[in-house]
């Protein structure tokens, strides 16, 4: 099976529906081989890059033989490179096609695409990340712990709720295009998912669509766990993309939360994401 993103990929709501009817957590393909082929793609964002991950790691954790095939675009390529993508595909034993040459992790990446697997490494990782961000010289020093405290409760998340076969994987980086300077952040995991997270607390009731899961999560003191004084990670998350100027994605099975840079939250059905994606953007 091949899957062709679109050319502009921001993240997994751009794949045509029909890559994305299967879950690669239960479901088997009738092919033996599965290729993300990204040639005509021109741009790929962070959650796109953590996307393609998720994915790859599932289907050669199920016995695929898996590729990932790099844009002929020199820009998009460099982009993949620079945010660690193809050194961790190495280092998963993932084939990669194409044309790419060797280059050092520019200093705008605080915390190229790294995974982790437990509180123990999600702790680590959480401290590389502050040190990074205090030494960059990017961004507002007032903006460094907001950002290093969210990407501190999502690794959290993602290594004591996503029961995630394959781990968890988080990035940061910051961008600056021209007067527009900002951090962005993903983390991704290959597990569970909100909805069957929040549904093992029997005391919790939603209406049984992923984007209403994900609401309840957001709510402060809910959590999957049956403790009361759990489910801090996605409520404080979401308080702190209510200024104008963040964004977050919030993307866990067919489920999507969304939050624009006008302040808007949207909740939609979307193609499937295995397992729960959290990206926020933050100008600085």
């Amino acid at each position: 099976m091949e899957i062709v993103p679109p050319a502009d990929f921001k993240d997994g709501r751009g794949v045509k529906a029909q890559f994305t009817r299967y879950d690669p957590r239960i479901h088997s393909f009738p092919s033996p081989d599965v290729v993300i082929n990204l040639k005509e793609c021109t741009n790929i964002q962070p959650p796109a890059m953590l996307w393609c991950l998720v994915y790859l790691k599932l289907w050669q954790q199920r016995g695929y033989n898996c590729l990932l095939i790099l844009p002929a675009s020199e820009k998009a390529t460099a982009a993949l490179i620079e945010c660690g993508m193809l050194a961790i595909l190495k280092e998963q034993e993932i084939q990669v096609f194409g044309n790419c040459r060797e280059q050092s992790v520019p200093a705008d990446v605080i915390s190229p695409l790294t995974r982790f697997d437990g509180l123990r490494e999600a702790a680590e990782l959480t401290n590389t990340v502050e040190y990074s961000l205090y030494t960059s010289g990017f961004g507002a020093a007032n903006i460094h712990p907001i950002v290093c405290e969210l990407f501190s409760e999502l690794v959290n998340n993602a290594a004591e709720h996503s029961e995630s076969g394959i781990g968890a994987y988080g990035l940061i980086r910051f961008y600056s295009f021209g007067e527009a300077r900002r951090f962005v952040c993903g983390v991704a995991d290959g597990g569970v998912g909100i909805q069957e997270a929040i549904e093992r607390n029997a005391r919790l009731e939603h209406s049984g669509y992923e984007w209403s899961a994900i609401e309840l999560a957001t709510k402060e003191l809910v959590s999957g766990t049956s403790s009361p004084t759990r489910g801090i990670g996605l409520f404080s998350v979401l308080e702190e993309m209510r200024p104008p100027g963040r964004e977050l994605l919030i993307h866990s099975g067919r489920g999507v939360i969304t939050v624009s840079e006008d302040s808007q939250i949207r909740m939609i059905r979307a193609n499937l994401f295995p397992g729960t994606l959290v990206y926020f953007s933050i100008p600085t």
